[in-house]
């Protein structure tokens, strides 16, 4: 019972951190950008490194492939860290795309459910209308001359209020649910 409670507080701990992180990216998206544009461009350098290493520390094989993946990576991370405006920008048209690209794909998926005859075909069309409309709006901002870093950042955000959010729901029911069972319930593992 000790084991319960220790993972329910855990797991509200984790989910209250997503809606601060959330909140936190939704109020200081000018931070938040720039802190993902250094910890881009550190990681990159830092795997191109390692990269590297790896290639001069096997003696008898050498993986040419290494080296390249190595200097590629320390390439990329010198770029992101010397403009991390032209990062940014390409990073907002990835998002954009993604998320329509995500949109298509759960719009094909629900045509399929539904096709099936499965009951709530009509979620997964939901979630790909907001996947399309999120992609489209980030465009949008960023061709009307807005600020599309920020449209990004407030997506992100949300998204992570969201899933926490989503986490306390999931995680109080199933709380709910397991005091709520009787002592001599077994879960079978078969």
């Amino acid at each position: 019972m000790n084991f319960i409670k220790e993972e329910k507080n855990r797991r509200i701990i984790d989910a209250a951190m997503l809606i601060v992180l959330g909140i936190l990216i939704c109020c200081f998206y000018n931070a938040a950008a720039s802190v993902f544009v250094v910890v881009s461009g550190v990681v990159a350098i830092v795997f191109g490194c390692l990269y590297i290493a790896a290639y001069f520390s096997t003696f008898l094989v050498h993986d040419a492939m290494l080296l390249i993946r190595g200097l590629f990576l320390i390439l990329i991370g010198s770029s992101i860290m010397s403009d991390p405006g032209v990062y940014l920008y390409v990073m907002v048209f990835a998002v954009s795309f993604f998320l329509i690209y995500v949109g298509v794909e759960e719009l094909a998926y629900s045509l399929d459910l539904h096709t099936l005859g499965i009951k709530n075909w009509w979620v997964d069309l939901v979630a790909s209308i907001i996947y399309l409309c999120l992609g489209t709006a980030i465009l949008i901002v960023e061709f009307t001359g807005g600020n599309s870093v920020q449209a990004v950042m407030w997506i992100s955000g949300g998204s992570l209020i969201f899933e926490g959010a989503m986490e306390l729901v999931l995680i109080l029911a199933l709380h709910r649910d397991y005091k709520k069972r009787k002592p001599h319930d077994v879960v079978s593992d078969q």
